[in-house]
């Protein structure tokens, strides 16, 4: 974009400084409040209707704005249509000595809004017409790839069914149509599965379970080094055992639940022991009945589940 710029006397420039709570955070930039109302105050120091000057404003610092207007028809007589720019040519004496206030106003264009010049606006939809084209561009590019993609997936796809027809076909030459040879495969892998499905392990015995345990029990070098004990009831099934004994000194619970523990495929639960009297009924500080409870471990293997055989 090119173009002039043009100075407008600063005598014939209506100036004043407008006061608001919040008017900007950067001296020389826009004000951050609406334009109607900064026109609404303005209007009270310009002489002449409001209508018939041009305003612009700048920001002096957060509190204060300089306002600056001039004649529409004075502007017209002075700019010509090859002006960018219109500013006053200097700072009204008022604000010569206001070194925070005399720069902005070489900001203080005029043309802008209603009398923004054609190169300006011409400016303006040239760089929205080239955003516009190069979204449309990479729209159609992105397009483009994504039919490409598309294409070699169908071609891709087509193939597959190609060969799988074709290996069908060599499967069951026979069949009348890919559909029914379909049908004709998904019978024989439905027949294979049934038939070469893998068969449930045999059951294991109770007596098997039984004869683990007597295996790992606990046995003295002399029957006299033996727990002293006596089986209440045994419960066996080829998934768990249960064993109830009544015991003179419980200070061979220990040893039994290490005995136990030791079975291979199986798992012993922790042993409950219940305080009570000797063999003979008469009271023993030691003495009680011990509970032991023991079930198949799934996680060994099928095959020595069940302890010694």
């Amino acid at each position: 974009m090119t173009g002039t710029t043009r100075t407008i006397p600063s005598d014939q420039v209506y100036w004043a400084v407008l006061t608001l709570e919040q008017a900007g955070a950067q001296p020389g930039g826009t004000p951050s409040c609406d334009t109607a109302v900064l026109d609404e105050l303005f209007a009270e120091y310009v002489p002449v209707a409001f209508e018939r000057v041009k305003p612009v404003y700048t920001t002096i610092d957060r509190t204060r704005i300089l306002a600056a207007a001039v004649s529409r028809e004075r502007l017209a007589t002075l700019v010509g249509p090859g002006d960018t720019v219109a500013v006053p040519d200097a700072p009204p004496s008022a604000f010569a000595g206001a070194a925070d206030v005399a720069p902005l106003v070489y900001r203080l264009n005029f043309l802008w809004g209603d009398l923004e010049p054609r190169p300006v606006t011409v400016a303006k939809w040239r760089a929205a017409g080239i955003a516009a084209a190069a979204i449309l561009l990479l729209t159609i590019a992105a397009a483009v790839g994504v039919e490409r993609r598309a294409a070699d997936l169908r071609v891709s796809a087509a193939e597959h069914r190609t060969l799988a027809q074709s290996a069908l076909k060599g499967l069951y030459p026979s069949a009348s149509s890919p559909d029914t040879a379909r049908t004709l495969l998904d019978q024989d892998l439905d027949r294979l599965t049934r038939t070469r499905a893998a068969r449930p392990t045999l059951q294991r015995d109770a007596a098997d379970a039984v004869a683990s345990l007597l295996a790992a029990w606990p046995r003295g070098a002399t029957p006299s080094e033996a727990p002293k004990l006596r089986t209440e009831s045994l419960t066996a099934t080829p998934e768990s055992l249960t064993l109830v004994v009544a015991m003179e000194d419980r200070a061979a619970t220990a040893t039994i639940s290490d005995s136990l523990r030791s079975i291979t495929g199986w798992r012993l639960f922790q042993p409950q022991f219940t305080a009570g009297t000797s063999q003979g009924g008469a009271a023993a500080p030691n003495a009680g009945t011990l509970n032991l409870r023991l079930v198949a471990d799934a996680s060994a293997n099928p095959e020595k589940t069940g302890g010694v055989r």
